[in-house]
């Protein structure tokens, strides 16, 4: 019988500490509103955003070790992540339709003379041309058109460095997964045995420009698997206080809403 007087005088003791606040408890230090808006800061507002923002954008894109650019558009939904007043983390999963042309490809005898990046020119192309002889060397080149779908998922970090937290920097990569990828040869250059119709045909033929270049509007489109790409977004954004996002992505323009402000 003591034994369960002790235990309930226990637990009634035990009731009576956590229904009262300790006197000892460590308050939080006040901060100035300086640190409070500090960059570094805890954002004490609601640490979640989303919304809905679309894009257009000129693009740089390897397809199939071949050089290419194009147009890019996409529309999707985005959440970020909003810890401290300075800095947030966004994704999302966005639609995106791809238009690249042209994509070309050019070669002397079998060796590329151009590679996949931005500045596409290799270095040794130059030298390579100089050497360049029509009656031993050959040198094509094609051009194709490329389109496709794709579904995207990124992952940015941004900053927001000035004190409104208005303006955001943001970078990151981007997976682009694309399906129904096609791609059309628009034009084809060959100059094969082009010593030989010179001889045969005279300089002045007409005829001698199509056997060189061979113009193909609309020819048969080809699939082209490209499976899971990686692309690299910079750019910035304004948003609103009404909600509105206005933005540059690479060399493009966002435009967005960030659909959080309808619960403020």
């Amino acid at each position: 019988m003591k034994k369960i007087q002790k235990i309930a005088a226990c637990v009634m003791l035990l009731a009576s500490l956590l229904s009262h606040e300790p006197n000892f408890a460590i308050e939080e230090p006040n901060l100035s509103p300086d640190e409070e808006n500090s960059f570094f800061a805890k954002n004490k507002e609601c640490p979640w955003y989303f919304g809905l923002k679309g894009w257009g954008k000129l693009k740089q894109q390897a397809i199939e070790n071949d050089w290419g650019v194009g147009i890019e558009s996409g529309i999707g939904p985005f959440v970020e992540w909003h810890p401290l007043n300075g800095m947030g983390i966004q994704t999302g999963l966005l639609y995106s339709y791809h238009y690249l042309l042209p994509v070309v490809q050019v070669m002397l005898d079998k060796e590329r003379l151009l590679g996949t990046g931005l500045w596409p020119i290799k270095d040794n192309a130059a030298d390579m041309l100089k050497s360049f002889k029509w009656d031993e060397n050959v040198l094509t080149s094609d051009v194709h058109k490329v389109t496709f779908h794709a579904i995207s998922v990124p992952l940015y970090l941004r900053l927001y460095p000035e004190k409104t937290r208005q303006l955001a920097l943001y970078g990151g990569p981007r997976l682009v997964v694309a399906w129904g990828a096609e791609k059309c040869k628009i034009w084809h250059m060959n100059t094969s045995n082009l010593k030989y119709k010179l001889q045969q045909r005279g300089l002045l033929d007409k005829n001698l420009l199509s056997d060189l270049f061979a113009h193909t509007p609309g020819g048969p489109s080809q699939t082209v698997d490209l499976n899971m790409i990686w692309n690299w977004d910079l750019g910035f954004e304004f948003n609103g206080k009404n909600g509105f996002i206005l933005g540059i992505n690479g060399w493009g323009l966002v435009l967005g809403y960030d659909c959080s402000r309808l619960f403020v």
